[in-house]
């Protein structure tokens, strides 16, 4: 193989692992982690908690994210420990959020 064909191949190897092991942006990791507790905390299939990490990073403010992260992956300590820190009105939407997204995902939503 040419000498400048070869390292310019090299450099897109390089430059593709660097991008694999790049951080993901604040949304698609929060949406990450949403779905990886919904697989750890139910029997739902992967596809549908894929949907319910998406809704949660876009429908949840942060700490309510971080509460359903920790109560759908059964650390129920670290999710009694945020509640404090919310007022009722959030506390009732992340709840709501946990009881309904996960039916309204296996339904296509």
């Amino acid at each position: 193989m040419h000498k400048g064909i070869s390292f310019g191949l090299r450099c897109l190897a390089v430059a593709g692992v660097a991008a694999a092991l790049a951080p993901l942006p604040a949304a698609a990791q929060s949406a990450a982690d949403a779905a990886a507790a919904c697989s750890a905390g139910t029997n739902l299939p992967d596809a549908v908690c894929a949907c319910v990490g998406e809704r949660a990073a876009d429908e949840l403010n942060d700490t309510q994210r971080q509460w359903y992260i920790h109560a759908a992956g059964g650390e129920t300590d670290a999710a009694q420990a945020l509640l404090g820190s919310m007022s009722a009105s959030e506390i009732a939407d992340a709840a709501t959020f946990a009881r309904t997204a996960p039916m309204e995902c296996v339904r296509g939503g």
